[in-house]
């Protein structure tokens, strides 16, 4: 077999069959879209749903005007009348920082900007180091999606589902990170804290799952980081070649002729990821989506 080294492209590749694998293994319950829902309905004062009803009632009105009067197939530049914009950011999903240690007077509330420390992918005596923004030991930051959103008509006519915040969070961050950094989230804009011990226990048994995944796919980054070839991968771990891509599993079928390497420790994954991300590797495949 020939020797396919473990690149960071190949890396990057397994990482995200990887993640998607665990997705599946660790679908959180039905309690992810009312908490996001209930949270989102609680940071937003009365005139904003005011708002949001007004700006409805209005869209509907310059619809039934458009179709009823004017060129309904015009596009918008053509449009003599115009649909109205958005007055908020519909977004589909949300960043929390999640940590008890923070004050509870800061639960339910935005950060503007948050960010780990981190360094750029240059040489040592080139590198720069960015500061951490206002993080705090413990702080985990996840990403939740909206499964009870609205949908929303702009100005072009395109529909937008999600749900209307007034500080959309956003993921974030710097380009070229050291390799310590890929895979990984490091930054956001706007994510919401969750610091009181009845919402950190909530968001951690409904998002059980996401947590779970964050979690494995650091543990797969620091275990692959350790592992030189492919081969070392797919020997450690059966059921590991349906996370590689096909034309490096073809590369490393290829024969060739070389004097016999010495023995060498390899580390190894808990048992029980493994057989999670398997079982969850056959579901997929028997459903058709592998």
């Amino acid at each position: 077999m020939a020797t396919v080294r473990m690149s960071k492209t190949l890396v990057d590749q397994i990482i995200k069959n990887f993640k998607e694998q665990c997705a599946t293994a660790y679908a959180d319950n039905n309690g992810v879209g009312d908490f996001v829902e209930d949270v989102w309905k609680s940071m937003h004062v009365g005139e904003f749903f005011e708002m949001l009803d007004v700006y409805e009632q209005y869209q509907k009105l310059v619809e039934y005007y458009i179709e009823t009067y004017d060129d309904k197939n015009a596009n918008h530049w053509e449009q003599t009348v115009k649909r109205p914009g958005f007055p908020f950011s519909v977004i589909n999903s949300v960043w929390f920082v999640v940590n008890p240690a923070r004050p509870t007077t800061e639960n339910r509330t935005h950060i503007k900007e948050w960010s780990i420390e981190t360094y750029t992918n240059e040489a040592l005596e080139r590198r720069l180091i960015n500061e951490a923004i206002n993080y705090v030991e413990g702080d985990q930051l996840i990403e939740l999606p909206v499964l009870l959103p609205k949908t929303f008509i702009n100005e072009y006519g395109n529909e937008h589902v999600g749900l209307p915040f007034h500080h959309a969070s956003r993921e974030s961050g710097h380009w070229g990170l050291h390799d310590d950094f890929r895979n990984r989230v490091t930054g956001a804009t706007h994510p919401i804290v969750i610091s009181l011990e009845s919402d950190v226990e909530r968001i951690r048994t409904v998002a059980a799952g996401t947590f779970k995944v964050n979690q494995a796919v650091e543990d797969m980054n620091n275990y692959l980081s350790k592992l030189k070839t492919l081969k070392q991968f797919i020997d450690n771990w059966p059921g590991a070649e349906n996370l590689v891509p096909n034309e490096y599993m073809q590369r490393h079928a290829a024969k060739t002729v070389r004097a016999k390497p010495a023995a060498e420790q390899i580390p190894d994954l808990p048992d029980e990821l493994k057989s999670d991300v398997n079982a969850a590797i056959l579901e997929n495949k028997l459903v058709g989506d592998l």
